[in-house]
């Protein structure tokens, strides 16, 4: 069995690199560097120590041949750059609302404008955390419940900012507005995680897509004022039933949003959303256009939406808003439980080759801009936990989207022979 995996995913490699001498076309390589990659990796309490560190950690993803990064700006009410807003996160210096003599993400934009790599201030808009007694004492959020209590949802997930509230929202936009008007010029868009309201809260769904949709429409209008040409981009869960849970409308945003990543966290045996299906789905959603990039009529466009009895709207001059997907390197090799019977050890059984068919598929998908990588730690953790075999493909792989190899294996320590 082991044998005949390996040869298909050779001819779907073959397949593949055939199609992008055609066509010319392949999408980019993009990861998410989270608020935990950042711990992991760039703290620092000197700029020439973050120089050093933020060095090697760019080295790294340019010979993956990763062209874009979502750099995690704002995760928990917090910062990893200089604010006004917002005080200094854990994550970046260690302590919550401690100081740096330097700003670490203008940094990072230097240092990746010097390797070819576009950046996307990543933010999650409403998360706070557990719960407010972690923040620091002088923090703006502590300061509204003491305003407004009911700026806050309390969720087993922990205490976010309320959506609905007014004065939640003014000050949730106000740190979006700070990066937009400080970097707007050195990064390539701002992007949102698939965070709104939070799962298991109860409200009623109408309400919560008015809310979201009016936050949606506000920031974008803000963005596009200060920085014109900085994309705003939103990467929301990829299961259509939970989105509606959280607010999300995905036919409101496609008037506000310059780019649409789905969290395609999904094998293809997923019980709720086996990955084929549901990427179809997305793209056929955001663009308009068949996996051929032929355009498709309206009710075929939107049919999913009725079988799923979620309501549908009637828009008129939607923007062409682009597509991306983004894909669960953190699953390969572990259980996914909630994958229903089928697919819950298909992580297990496939390993490494099962993201590895998902990055081809999507790269024949011509309606697929960039493949989000969740997260940086997991693609590195694949060189250190998955055997020698996947991890040649994966060079393989890597070697088409433009990775140097030779200097990867370099830096990680590693030796492997790809071999024909």
């Amino acid at each position: 069995m082991r044998t005949v995996k390996k040869f298909c995913f050779l001819v779907l490699s073959f397949l593949f690199f055939f199609i992008c001498l055609i066509t010319n076309a392949i999408p980019k390589l993009a990861v998410w560097f989270s608020c935990y990659d950042i711990s992991r990796t760039l703290v620092a309490s000197t700029e020439r120590e973050f120089r050093v560190k933020a060095t090697k950690v760019l080295d790294t993803i340019k010979n993956l041949g990763i062209k874009v990064i979502g750099f995690h700006v704002v995760s928990h009410a917090d910062a990893n750059y200089p604010s006004e807003i917002y005080p200094l996160s854990k994550f970046i210096c260690g302590v919550r609302g401690g100081t740096l003599p330097f700003d670490p993400f203008a940094i990072i934009l230097e240092l990746t404008c010097e390797r070819g790599i576009d950046v996307y201030a990543w933010f999650n808009p409403f998360r706070i955390g557990r719960s407010l007694d972690d923040l620091i004492p002088n923090h703006p959020a502590k300061i509204l419940y003491e305003r407004t209590p009911g700026a806050f949802l309390v969720a087993t997930s922990g205490v976010w900012f309320n959506p609905g509230c007014p004065e939640a929202v003014e000050l949730i936009k106000q740190p979006i507005i700070e990066v937009a008007k400080k970097y707007g010029d050195r990064i390539r868009g701002i992007i949102f995680d698939d965070y709104f309201y939070p799962l298991g809260y109860v409200v009623e769904a109408q309400e919560a897509q008015n809310n979201i949709s009016a936050f949606i429409s506000s920031v974008g209008k803000e963005i596009k004022n200060i920085a014109p040409n900085c994309q705003f981009v939103i990467s929301p869960t990829g299961n259509f039933v939970e989105n509606a849970r959280m607010g999300v409308d995905i036919q409101a945003w496609l008037k506000y949003v310059d780019v649409i990543v789905p969290q395609l966290y999904y094998g293809r045996k997923n019980a709720a959303c086996p990955f084929e299906k549901t990427e179809d789905k997305w793209g056929l959603c955001i663009t308009g256009k068949d996996e051929n990039g032929m355009p498709v009529a309206e009710q075929i466009r939107w049919r999913f939406l009725t079988e799923k009895g979620l309501p549908l709207r009637e828009f008129t001059e939607l923007k062409k808003t682009g597509y991306g997907a983004a894909l669960a390197v953190y699953k390969v090799g572990r259980e996914d439980k909630y994958a229903g019977v089928a697919g819950q050890n298909e992580w297990i059984e496939d390993g490494l080759r099962l993201l590895l068919w998902q990055i081809e598929f999507l790269s024949r998908d011509s309606r697929c801009e960039m493949i989000w990588l969740f997260n940086f730690d997991s693609v590195l953790k694949l060189f250190q936990t998955r055997p020698v075999d996947e991890i040649c493909d994966f060079m393989k792989v890597l070697q088409r989207f433009g990775g140097n190899i030779e200097t990867l294996q370099r830096i990680l320590g590693v030796n492997i022979e790809l071999g024909a």
